[in-house]
């Protein structure tokens, strides 16, 4: 499996006014990898959500068992935001 690395957030952007972060327990490296293409393959194939989301990153745990999904926007409405991404993270399941 390979998986495309674009770049880093940029952690001290002015534009961004809300980041989200959140973590998914995948159990092993094996599941670590299958997700991260599942989630690289659902942002592939979609268009963005949103013209408030500004970055959106997933980085794998080193002990192949975790996720990180770190999210940077525009809108201070973290809810809304919230619910772009759980339409796209449906895609994986």
């Amino acid at each position: 499996m390979t998986t495309t690395v674009a770049s880093f957030p940029e952690l001290t952007r002015t534009d961004a006014t809300v980041a989200l972060v959140t973590t998914w327990r995948v159990g092993d490296r094996n599941r670590q990898l299958a997700a991260t293409e599942a989630v690289a393959g659902a942002w592939r194939t979609r268009h963005w959500p949103s013209t408030d989301l500004l970055s959106y990153s997933v980085f794998g745990s080193t002990r192949g068992d975790t996720l990180l999904h770190y999210s940077q926007w525009t809108t201070r409405d973290s809810a809304a935001a919230r619910e772009q991404l759980r339409e796209r993270w449906s895609a994986v399941d």
